[in-house]
């Protein structure tokens, strides 16, 4: 590919936009093809519009290392889209369980390798008086429930109701206002990224 006479050179960049919002972006690696990694509009910031808008215009952009400078261009009749393709291009910054913020300018600014999945783990510390730490493994942004029972069943309360990013979340907990016993904990989390309903029990052991 050969740009207003300038070839692209290895550590170039590639990025494409909805309007002036860059919603993917990869660098050239001297070779073709080049794979982007395009991400859509989060339905959880209803407000904000921060990746792409289905039948939108899509523009590419391509930005000169060596010259600092930043082209608009007609991609070529090669080009491709992968509709729902949830497994991006794995050079690094964009592979499975990766996410990256990005720009033209700037290459990478953040890489965090994510959980593969949900996953409910031992809270610790398992006896525990009056404080205690539920540990979380979330694999996108989540809508997360902790509800709280006794050994007959009842519902004691939810101990957290919130909102958490794709991470390993620790949840603390404070049951001073509660008997030495057995409890159990349960956790509902829903995607709200990429869907995915989760629910699952743990046993807690408080001890005064």
């Amino acid at each position: 590919m050969d740009l207003n006479g300038n070839p692209m050179e290895a550590g170039d960049e590639i990025g494409v936009f909805d309007g002036s919002l860059c919603v993917g972006a990869a660098v050239y690696c001297d070779s073709f093809p080049v794979s982007l990694a395009a991400w859509r509009d989060d339905i959880a910031t209803p407000d904000s519009i921060d990746g792409y808008q289905y039948n939108n215009e899509m523009i590419f952009k391509w930005f000169d290392a060596s010259a600092n400078t930043e082209i608009t261009f007609t991609p070529p009749p090669g080009t491709m889209a992968m509709e729902d393709d949830r497994i991006a291009p794995t050079h690094s910054g964009f592979g499975y369980g990766f996410y990256a913020v990005r720009n033209l300018t700037d290459g990478i600014a953040q890489v965090n390798q994510l959980p593969q999945e949900f996953k409910l783990g031992q809270n610790f510390p398992n006896p525990f008086n009056a404080e205690t730490v539920i540990p979380l493994e979330l694999p996108q942004r989540s809508h997360v429930k902790i509800e709280l029972f006794n050994v007959c069943g009842q519902s004691l309360g939810v101990i957290f109701n919130g909102v958490r990013e794709g991470s390993w979340p620790k949840i603390h907990y404070n049951a001073s206002g509660l008997a030495s016993g057995m409890y159990f904990c349960r956790v509902t989390a829903k995607g709200l990224e990429r869907g995915g309903n989760y629910q699952s029990v743990g046993k807690m052991l408080l001890l005064k």
